[in-house]
């Protein structure tokens, strides 16, 4: 895995030195950020909706406070990022 991350930030270097830092920008957030925002209602808001009915992994959700809603949506939000 660490392999991936130095691959990555090698290739990510050499953009950044053959573009402009805002056209860089502007060129990962297309490639990382377009992804992430179609997997939200794509993937885990049915992870989080299955988790929520299927497994009774939240059974007491009308008991939380808005914080604790918060935090759980939040981390499920992003629970697939993990790797």
């Amino acid at each position: 895995m660490q392999v991936f991350f130095v691959i990555s930030g090698y290739f990510s270097y050499m953009l950044f030195l053959r573009y402009s830092p805002h056209r860089w920008l502007k060129v990962r957030l297309e490639r990382v950020g377009i992804p992430f925002l179609a997997a939200i209602p794509l993937i885990t808001l049915p992870q989080c909706r299955l988790l929520k009915n299927v497994s009774d992994k939240f059974p007491n959700w009308s008991q939380f406070t808005l914080y604790e809603k918060y935090n759980t949506l939040c981390w499920e939000l992003i629970s697939h990022l993990w790797f």
